[in-house]
């Protein structure tokens, strides 16, 4: 069985000068994820990261910068670009049901994230001048083995939707 994985945009939302960023709880699996989607045809990166985050949160934003490009370590592709955005206007209504956001401080970012997630986090906050190219974080990986323990029933539907509703993405 053979996944095809879109390539995704991502915006960090931030406010009060980097000390704030804000997060949504996915619908699906319970864990906090900045603001993003994959990519459609006729899109540029920074109009998905747009799009996505008003779909996912209500918001008006502006891009602030391009922040990174995460690639697959195997082949070297391009699988997610990473900016920074600042809030403009807007107030939060969920895309789905069961959904949540909230502002977070930065040092006091929630448990429930994965990894790669976690990383595009620390990469819009400690690097201002360069754009980062790095491998992401594989899914099946140690820094999200924690996630499994902390989460061990949605772990196994969200695994078993994967593997057999075909959802990956």
């Amino acid at each position: 069985m053979k996944f095809n994985k879109p390539v995704g945009s991502f915006v960090v939302l931030t406010r009060n000068n980097q000390k704030e960023v804000f997060l949504v709880k996915r619908s699906d699996f319970p864990v906090w994820e900045p603001q993003g989607g994959g990519i459609e045809k006729n899109e540029t990166p920074e109009t998905t990261a747009i799009h996505e985050a008003y779909e996912e949160t209500g918001f008006h934003i502006k891009i602030v910068r391009k922040v990174a490009e995460y690639t697959n370590s195997n082949s070297n592709k391009i699988t997610s670009y990473v900016f920074e955005g600042k809030y403009i206007s807007g107030t939060f209504k969920t895309e789905y049901a069961r959904c949540e956001g909230k502002w977070f401080k930065i040092n006091n970012l929630p448990p429930q994230m994965t990894a790669t997630r976690k990383m595009m986090i620390k990469d819009c906050l400690e690097n201002r001048s360069q754009l980062i190219n790095r491998p992401e974080i594989p899914a099946v990986s140690m820094q999200n083995l924690k996630l499994f323990f902390l989460l061990p029933l949605q772990s196994l539907k969200y695994i078993y939707d994967l593997i057999f509703k075909n959802r990956l993405s």
